[in-house]
């Protein structure tokens, strides 16, 4: 992701406390405490947000567990779903994520089709995508309003998958085995997860069209930059304005 493509979440949070500092000199009040009150606002509100949906992202993660069996395949532990009826593959859960697939899934690839999918599931499962994935659901909430935070927004959540797709090329998966499931697979996303058919339109643009090429280290986590940008805001206030 170019830098350019990061300013909008890296500026929001920061103009915000300018302005909460700002109003606070308005008033006559100590502008520090105002940019204070801006950063507290914004996290706060996010991390609300989060713990408000990381919960519930547990509970449906363990009522999938219940109804699932836990199998060995192509040398990792994941849950089958006997029945689903949909072709599925998703990771869920926040804190302790784990590779769910369908029985259906099962029918319809082929042994290379599978070990492509398990690997784009396996970058998800420890990247912990289930808890970035809601970490961006809670920016679309706060901050969603915003056209470019939107954009940023959808951008990341495409990003994600490209980022799975690129390491399951670089542990052996081909490029028309990815596609090839991508076709056969549910379209539909899991909603208590990262489903592998997530933008499918376009990982298959990317994989037939111009293929991954190597873009360089993996991106930062940078639905994380947002509080990082308030805490970097805050200390230029402290240094300037206090």
């Amino acid at each position: 992701m170019r830098p350019t493509h990061l300013l909008p979440l890296a500026l929001a949070p920061m103009v915000t406390v300018a302005l909460c500092a700002a109003a606070a000199r308005a008033i006559g009040g100590d502008p520090m405490l105002g940019a204070e009150l801006g950063v507290a606002a914004v996290v706060g509100a996010w991390l609300t947000l989060l713990a408000r949906r990381t919960g519930p992202a547990i509970a449906g993660q363990r009522r999938l567990e219940r109804v699932a069996r836990p199998i060995h395949l192509h040398g990792r532990d994941v849950q089958l779903l006997e029945a689903r009826r949909a072709p599925e593959a998703f990771v869920a859960g926040p804190i302790r994520p784990a590779i769910f697939v369908s029985n259906a899934l099962l029918d319809v690839l082929d042994a290379e089709e599978l070990e492509a999918v398990l690997l784009h599931e396996e970058h998800h499962r420890r990247t912990r995508a289930p808890l970035r994935g809601l970490a961006l659901l809670c920016w679309s909430r706060l901050l969603g309003w915003l056209p470019a935070i939107r954009h940023w927004i959808e951008r990341r959540v495409g990003q994600l998958e490209i980022e799975a797709d690129r390491y399951a090329l670089a542990t052996g998966a081909s490029s028309a085995a990815i596609a090839s499931a991508l076709i056969k697979c549910d379209r539909s996303p899991s909603p208590l997860g990262i489903g592998f058919s997530s933008v499918a339109e376009l990982r298959l643009r990317r994989l037939l069209d111009v293929g991954l090429p190597d873009d360089g280290p993996a991106a930062a986590p940078i639905e994380w930059l947002a509080p990082v940008a308030l805490a970097f805001g805050l200390a230029v206030c402290h240094l300037f304005v206090g």
